[in-house]
């Protein structure tokens, strides 16, 4: 009895069994693709890999608070006292809106077709993961 374990593999549909880097979740890498989601790219076609932390768009937050204090001034200023506390829920929430965005993060491949972000999650340890194993598949071609 051999008590070698077998080699991963990934069956590509013709009966040769690919290489595998990576399999979880929607992701799948192996020697000769990446596939991401509904999308597969071959291997050989990226030229270069990187991760990327996106910034989440905060202008409606900001838009909140500016319209929130506006309207707590204006409230504070007729001396009507629903109107102030309405500016002072809508900067508040805006704040807190604020508060809860947190940056994502994304693969980056680099193809003859150009740059494309893929892979994107808050999870950045993931998608080091994801990059490690796109570069080591290219290296293995």
């Amino acid at each position: 009895m051999n008590s070698n374990p077998l080699p991963k593999g990934h069956h590509n549909g013709s009966g040769q069994t690919e290489r595998l880097f990576f399999d979880e979740q929607d992701v799948t890498i192996t020697q000769n693709r990446f596939v991401a989601g509904k999308t597969t790219y071959a291997i050989d076609t990226i030229s270069s890999v990187s991760k990327r932390e996106i910034t989440p768009n905060t202008g409606w937050s900001w838009t909140m608070i500016g319209l929130g204090i506006l309207i707590l001034l204006l409230g504070v200023s007729i001396r009507i006292p629903i109107i102030a506390v309405l500016g002072a829920i809508m900067a508040g929430g805006g704040g807190f809106r604020l508060l809860l965005k947190k940056p994502g993060h994304a693969v980056v491949i680099q193809t003859g077709a150009g740059e494309i972000h893929t892979a994107i999650t808050g999870d950045e340890f993931w998608v080091v993961r994801i990059v490690k194993a796109l570069n080591d598949a290219i290296e293995a071609q």
